[in-house]
């Protein structure tokens, strides 16, 4: 086998500019697929958080009043809800940083640079307070 002659061939492309609008806008569908999944995770905490307590209640019907809710349950629950507020909260410092690297004025207002950042960091307030209900109520 032969080496080809000139192995550094790259072909052209233009480097996109970091001020480039569509840099922005990759960095807001990168953050809302984050919230989209930290939304999912906190979901999923919360769905298996309460199956303890429907499996109690189930028990209770069947005539087994003895019954105790699982007790892991809870704990895989409220551990998915709060990696779910980590990764909400991530998500957004790591937008915000990734922002003040930006030259955004040109192409957007100052409302939208702010209004998905504030969107994560209710989701996490949010996501303390199932996480603090979840605890509360067994």
């Amino acid at each position: 086998m032969t080496e080809p002659k000139d192995n550094q061939t790259v072909l052209p492309t233009e480097p996109i500019r970091i001020d480039d609008p569509r840099v922005f806008f990759a960095s807001e569908r990168t953050l809302l697929a984050w919230i989209r999944t930290s939304i999912a995770m906190m979901g999923l905490g919360f769905l298996v958080a309460r199956f303890g307590l429907f499996i109690r209640e189930m028990m209770i019907m069947r005539g087994d009043h003895s019954a105790t809710t699982p007790k892991y349950s809870l704990f895989i629950g409220v551990g998915m809800v709060v990696l779910g507020i980590i990764m909400a909260v991530a998500a957004a410092y790591s937008h915000y940083s990734f922002l003040k690297l930006l030259d955004i004025r040109q192409f957007t207002g100052s409302l939208r640079r702010w209004m998905s950042v504030m969107i994560a960091v209710a989701l996490g307030l949010l996501g303390i307070a199932m996480t603090f209900y979840l605890v509360s109520v067994r």
